[in-house]
Parts: structure tokens; sequence; C-alpha cells
């Protein structure tokens, strides 16, 4: 049987005593599994094709590569291993130096065997075993989804196994009932007959259910979303890896994209994005799918409009954006208020020269996942599909420009382009900062911070503010 990494790896890139289940959590799949005296082929070689990481493993001597495969053979996959494409060509007897670290199997000959580290002449042998697994495909990297339509998961063949109000307690077995496909996705519905998912998201069953012991830190799949299952305490998913499980995870920087079910407890719950508390709620309901299909992510069409300029308020009402920011320049601007605007697909944030100003002098749509999401660099800004770039410095700013060249000490202060910059300071005690070119607004209060949230966008804006938009930049060219 397969025992544990007991042996140091090798410097070829073979190692040994590697546990089979472990191969069965990283969600690789067994693609063949023969007796030394089977004749192995092309073919069967094919089978495993289609993945980026394969495996190889004589069983009986508990010894493994990874390899990637191609069509003729096998190809090394780490520049660790030196040893060369198995090729179809006689065996060759070797020297019977470093005899444990070779694996060799007769390809495309009527013959088995041959060999599996130094226990050689097994073409007749029906003991031990030639294994492969590989890799499962690789899933789109969704991250945490909003607004997911419950109908797009039934065309792609998911099955519903776990439905239940909030106020039933979840356990690991009803976990386990939805252990049975190589995806899942792990939701929240606003009620039983909702249509679709205020919040969720997909990732590879194996590492979704995953046990984690840790309270602090969550564990990033392939799906883009951070998991967690802590018996006792909780299961879920965040947009990062910092949570706090106590039980449930009640940290509430980006409180939209957290989900937290109090696991193995005799409690419902806890948390469906910002709304929490819901312990013995009859009515959210918590939801689990599992399929075998790769998941489509939900679709976030944004045009791209760039920055823009003098952009009337009741536009984006006609949109059903939903207003979940409005403050002075003076108010210190935190995590928490930008939380409150994410639970949509789209975002749009802005400056208006006062409050009873009908349009914006100055702002920019993104998708809400990326305009949040927290960015490290002092310099640059990223680009998103609005158009606009963007960045998010938890204790400097957050803003936007129309280039990724910016300069946080601690808001942006860059002059070239300054029609298109907006900075607020984040998390300091502090207002401001900057809407276009007036700057130094720390302490302005009649200047205005506003974000609205919203999920569908067909045009960046009426008809007249492109006309707007070149007159001002062409102004502000020429001064």
């Amino acid at each position: 049987m397969f025992g544990s990494f007991a042996a140091s790896v090798p410097s070829t890139g073979v190692v040994y005593n590697y546990l089979e289940s472990t191969l069965v959590q990283k969600g690789f799949v067994k693609c063949y599994d023969q007796p030394y005296s089977h004749y192995t082929s092309s073919a069967d070689l094919n089978a495993c094709a289609g993945s980026e990481l394969s495996l190889l493993e004589p069983r009986a001597h508990q010894m493994l590569m990874f390899y990637q495969l191609e069509l003729l053979g096998l190809q090394s996959m780490s520049s660790k291993i030196h040893t060369p494409p198995l090729k179809r060509t006689m065996m060759q007897w070797e020297a019977p130096i470093d005899c444990s670290h070779r694996l060799c199997f007769h390809l495309d000959q009527q013959i088995g065997g041959y060999r599996a580290g130094c226990t050689v002449g097994l073409n007749g042998d029906s003991t031990w075993r030639k294994v492969i697994y590989k890799s499962p495909p690789s899933l789109p990297t969704c991250g945490v989804q909003y607004d997911y339509k419950e109908s797009d998961l039934i065309q792609k063949g998911y099955v519903k196994c776990y439905e239940q109000p909030y106020s039933h307690a979840t356990s690991s077995a009803s976990l386990a009932a939805c252990s049975g496909s190589e995806y899942v996705f792990v939701g929240a519905k606003k009620s039983m007959g909702a249509s679709s998912f205020a919040i969720g998201a997909f990732g590879v069953t194996s590492n979704v259910f995953k046990s984690t012991y840790e309270q602090t830190n969550a564990v990033l799949d392939a799906g883009g979303a951070y998991w967690y299952r802590y018996p006792g305490r909780s299961f879920g998913f965040a947009s990062s890896s910092t949570v706090n499980l106590h039980n449930c995870d009640y940290i509430n920087l980006d409180c939209a994209s957290r989900m937290c079910w109090h696991l193995d407890q005799y409690v419902g719950g806890y948390r469906a994005g910002c709304t929490v508390d819901l312990n013995y709620d009859s009515t959210w309901t918590k939801v689990i799918y599992s399929g075998k299909n790769l998941p489509t992510c939900s679709p976030v069409a944004v045009p791209s409009c760039g920055v823009l300029y003098n952009y009337p308020e009741n536009a984006l009402i006609q949109k059903s954006f939903t207003k979940c920011y409005d403050q002075p320049y003076s108010h210190a601007t935190t995590s928490a208020d930008l939380a409150n605007c994410m639970g949509s697909s789209l975002v749009f944030v802005g400056a208006k020269s006062s409050s009873g100003s009908n349009t914006f002098a100055l702002g920019a749509f993104g998708v809400s996942s990326n305009v949040m999401k927290i960015t490290s660099s002092a310099t640059q800004a990223f680009i998103d599909d609005g158009g606009a770039y963007w960045y998010r410095y938890p204790g400097w700013s957050f803003g936007f420009a129309s280039s990724s060249s910016i300069n946080l000490n601690s808001c942006d202060y860059n002059n070239p382009d300054c029609s298109h910059r907006l900075c607020f300071h984040l998390d300091l005690n502090v207002g401001g900062y900057r809407a276009g070119c007036s700057v130094g607004l720390n302490g302005d209060s009649t200047w205005r911070k506003v974000i609205y949230k919203g999920n569908y966008l067909n045009t960046c804006s009426p008809d007249t503010i492109a006309t707007v938009e070149s007159e001002h930049t062409t102004a502000n060219k020429g001064q």
C-alpha cells in the first residue's frame, strides 16, 4: 500500500511512498490502471492526454513521476527530471545505476512490462500495476459570482444536492451528499423561489470540501474563490484568503464577497454577503449543485467607456443602478463604505461638484470585483473592462485614472492628464482628495463622492456624452 513522503525526493524528480488519496484530494482522475502484463499502447496514453499534468505510478514499488503527455510518449514537465521521453523502440538494457529511480513500460508491442525501479522483467507479471492519473480540466477562474441564474446550472447538467433555509443546521453529512461529481456550485438565494443566486462560487469538489482547520486562512481553488471547511465551526468562501472563523467568518472587509454557513453545530446561519445573523432565518436559502461539466462564469458585460464627464445622474437611475455611497469630500471613506457597494456586477464611481448637481463632473463604470480588488502598487493602476484604470490601496486611497500611471502618496497626485483622475483617501482619518484637476478637497463639504451599483449596462452613456467628453478633453489640452 502507499505510505507518506517518508523518503526525500531525489534530484531526478522521482518521488516515493506517495499516498494515492492525495491524488484524489488534488482532483486527479485515474485514466489507466492495468497489470504489468498488459500491453500498453499509444491509445492508452492518449486516453490520459488533455490535462496539464499526468502522473505515472508503479503501485507495488511506491514510486511516482510527474509527466506531461505527448502523442508518442511521455515528456518530463520539470526541469529537475532528466529522464528522456519514452519512445517506441525496443527496450534497451540499462546499467544498474540509480535503478530505483527508473520506470519503463513497453509501448505498442505485443508484450507487457518492463520495470518498476530495480524490479525488472515484469513483462508477464499480473500483480504489479501500471497506473496513470491525470489532472482535471482547468476551471475557468470565475471568482465569487453575483446574481447567477439557477437555470444556467441546470442547462450545464448540474444537479441540486442540497437546498435548505438558512435556519437549517448544515452538517458534514450534508456536504458529503454533494461530493460525487468533479465540480460544485455553492450559493445563497434570497428565497427558495428566487431564480438567481445573490452570491455563489464554483470550485473543484475535492478542494471545496477539504477540511482546512484554519481559523484565519482560506485556500484558493482553481475557480477563483478562497474556501474553508472547518468541521465543528463553519464552511464557506471569500474573495481573499483572509477570514476569521469565530465560529463563522465575521470579517466586514469586502463583506459582499463572503458566504459562511455554520457546520456541525445545532444552529443554522450565518451570512450571505453583507447580510449576516441569518441563524434562524427561514427565507434565505442555502444551495449546492454538483456537476461534471466545466461551468460558465456569469457574464459581466460592460462597454469600454473609459473616464466619462458631465454624466447625468438620472441615466444611472434609468439603468436600474442604485446609490450605495454619497458623502461630501470631507468624509473619511473606509473599506466598509466600499463593501456596501459590492453585491452587484457593476459599479459607477464618480464626483459631483455639489449635492444639488444633476451630473457627475467625472466618473467611470467598472466590474465590481475588479474595481474593489485590493492592489499593492503605488505607481500602477490596473485596467478594467470598463476602460478605466483602477486602484484600491487600503490605508492609502481608492480611485481611477485614464492610464496605468499613478503616484499614491497617499492619494494620486500625478498632474499629467489631471482631468481624468479621481482619488478618495481610504481608511485614513481624512477626507478628500481629488476630482479631476480639483485637488486638496480633504475638508471640502461641497464636492460629493458618489458610488452606484447595478447589474446591466448596454451603452456607456446618452448619445450626447461622447461629444461632451471630446470637447472636454480638447479644452483641457488647450489650457
